[in-house]
């Protein structure tokens, strides 16, 4: 009976002992693991109650897109960084000081503050922002920079292409990469050279190689210029169509186009102004203004004329 007893303690203790207490070969690394989620989830937990802070000096921030073949380089004098826990996801926030960020399309972006979000990876400019590609550039006041979609908005526009000597502002602008297009809205102004101004409510411009191969404006254009026959002409349209390779404008109305140049009154469907600044009148063509028509145009162009 002793015995039996004394076999039965020693095959109860060899099997707690072969099951729960012997290290096996993998028990180390199960071990690690184990100890390194305890860690994260303990930082987790931390950072659900109160974010991490970090204060940085020097930074220099390189973040890869789409399969990291798109590179975007942010640097910064200093910065403050946050890392919040919300349920199972980590973000992070980066508080940017005289930043200058270069793209993958070989356009530089500074201004003296911003904010960088991840993982979303939107890129928040304020205060003296400016763009530049070589000799183009953009001047606003806040720009909102989309990594992943490379998209751009920016507030106030102010704007230079060299190439055509195209300057302009607007509200606002919105650029995407895919498109090649600029979008400007609101109170939008184009000038080339101080002998032509365009003024309309909205216009896109399209690009190749920034370099503008057509404008199109719309909403209450205006032109306002001395370049066509050297003579004082105005303009009053609902659309514009200006071929800068071309260098034709070609304006049209639902109504009427009103074009008055030093005694010359045309009002027509469609006017369009060739390279040669002849002067043509499309569809229903009169050659002077009816009532309604002087007073809209004088409306305007009184402080000109």
């Amino acid at each position: 009976m002793f015995a039996r007893i004394v076999f039965l303690t020693l095959l109860s203790s060899f099997g707690i002992y072969w099951f729960f207490i012997r290290i096996r070969p993998e028990d180390p690394e199960i071990y690690h693991k184990l100890v390194s989620e305890s860690i994260e989830l303990r930082t987790r937990k931390a950072l659900e109650h109160e974010p991490a802070i970090q204060k940085r000096q020097g930074v220099q921030k390189d973040i890869w897109t789409h399969d990291e073949t798109r590179h975007f380089q942010i640097q910064s004098r200093d910065s403050g960084l946050i890392i919040r826990q919300k349920k199972d996801k980590i973000e992070a926030s980066e508080h940017l000081k005289e930043i200058q960020c270069i793209t993958p399309n070989e356009i530089t972006l500074t201004a003296d503050e911003g904010i960088y979000a991840y993982p979303t990876n939107q890129f928040v400019a304020e205060n003296n922002c400016q763009l530049t590609q070589k000799a183009n550039r953009i001047d606003g006041t806040r720009i909102h920079l989309d990594l992943e979609e490379e998209t751009l908005q920016l507030e106030n526009p102010n704007g230079h292409i060299a190439s055509g000597t195209l300057d302009f502002t607007a509200k606002s602008l919105i650029w995407d990469k895919d498109s090649n297009l600029l979008h400007l809205i609101d109170d939008v102004r184009i000038t080339q050279t101080d002998d032509l101004v365009f003024l309309a409510k909205k216009g896109i411009v399209h690009l190749k190689e920034y370099k503008p191969v057509l404008v199109v404006l719309e909403g209450s254009v205006r032109l306002i210029s001395s370049r066509f026959q050297d003579k004082e002409s105005y303009a009053m349209a609902d659309t514009l169509t200006y071929n800068p390779i071309e260098k034709t404008f070609l304006f049209g109305a639902d109504r009427r186009v009103l074009f008055w140049q030093d005694g010359l009154t045309l009002s027509a469907s469609e006017v369009l102004i060739r390279q040669d600044q002849t002067i043509e009148g499309h569809g229903n063509v009169h050659f002077t203004f009816d009532l309604e028509e002087q007073n809209r145009i004088d409306e305007f162009f009184k402080q000109y004329l």
